[in-house]
């Protein structure tokens, strides 16, 4: 007898902590979908900026390059002449530009 009053008292207990947990444990769980969220998003916004960087430092490189490749061939500064040129965005083409200027008067 003394057996099925701890198994009900239990039982009872257990269903009362259930339903006063249960409404917390959703936002526990926002909460910490949020958080890896944000923790994603900055290391999303990481790495755009080193491709970014990356791409512009490319893009000088690549201007400096061809600028010296031209001037040793003997042709004239013509940055359209080169596909990496007229394929970039605003930004790599202002890179491409400055570094085939200063490559191209390097020589």
């Amino acid at each position: 007898m003394n057996f099925k009053k701890i198994k009900k008292f239990t039982f009872a207990l257990t269903l009362a902590l259930g339903v006063a947990g249960a409404p917390g444990l959703p936002s526990l769980l926002s909460v910490q979908a949020q958080d890896r969220t944000r923790s994603q998003q900055r290391e999303r916004d990481r790495m755009q900026r080193e491709r970014i960087s990356v791409m512009e430092q490319g893009a000088f490189r690549e201007g400096f390059l061809r600028g010296r490749a031209d001037v040793r061939r003997g042709m004239r500064p013509n940055p359209w002449r080169h596909r990496i040129y007229r394929m970039g965005d605003h930004l790599q083409r202002r890179d491409f530009r400055m570094g085939y200027e200063l490559g191209f008067r390097r020589g």
